[in-house]
């Protein structure tokens, strides 16, 4: 699995997501959405997640939150749909690390990989992590979800429906949705997702419910 791993987090910033995890991190950022986290579905999570930082400062203060994402979340549905996520094909929407993507794979772009972005595109600094089971190996894995920018979409587009969908215009520049997925970097034009492994056995206890963290690169 070596060589699929690709870490562009450094070790305290790698930690610092097991930490959020596995309930041992104790900043209030932590503490509120590891509460939301438990206490409602991801979309709902997300939602007031969302509804929290625009409220504290009038504008979104956190500028790695993936706003795609989060614009489409609907608080009424509080249990996600059931989606398979066990499959062994990378190029495949079940492929397990995708348990926590909503976007395209770059897999299906040309020169893209599982950890690679396609050439012409860079990294984005936005990112989102989460535990994903590897099923044939039974353990769980922090996946680091990464949007590759700079380039107009390319590839499948994979999960949940709500992900799909064109989101509210939280940020300048109109209401395309790759503007949101790529805020931070200035071609604002999203191309796919990666999925690097950064962490193993990612989770202390078995949870009923996927847990996300949102952040950026350092």
């Amino acid at each position: 699995m070596s060589d699929e791993r690709w870490q562009p987090l450094d070790d305290d910033r790698a930690e610092a997501h097991r930490a959020w995890l596995d309930n041992t991190d104790g900043t209030v950022s932590g503490r509120l959405s590891r509460h939301l986290a438990d206490r409602s579905s991801r979309r709902g999570m997300l939602a007031r997640f969302a509804k929290i930082a625009v409220a504290a400062a009038g504008v979104s203060v956190l500028p790695a939150l993936p706003v795609s994402r989060i614009a489409t979340a609907q608080e009424e549905e509080e249990e996600d749909e059931t989606f398979d996520y066990t499959g062994t094909d990378p190029t495949d929407c079940n492929y397990w690390r995708y348990c926590n993507m909503g976007g395209r794979m770059c897999t299906t772009c040309a020169g893209g990989g599982v950890v690679t972005c396609p050439p012409g595109t860079t990294l984005g600094v936005e990112y989102w992590v989460g535990c994903c089971e590897d099923p044939e190996t039974g353990r769980t894995y922090l996946i680091a979800n990464y949007d590759c920018c700079g380039k107009s979409g390319c590839g499948e587009s994979c999960g949940e429906p709500f992900m799909q969908d064109t989101p509210p215009n939280y940020t300048p520049g109109g209401q395309d949705r790759n503007v949101l997925w790529c805020m931070s970097d200035e071609t604002q034009s999203y191309t796919c997702t990666v999925t690097p492994i950064i962490g193993e056995d990612c989770t202390s206890r078995p949870s009923p419910k996927t847990r996300a963290e949102f952040g950026a690169r350092r």
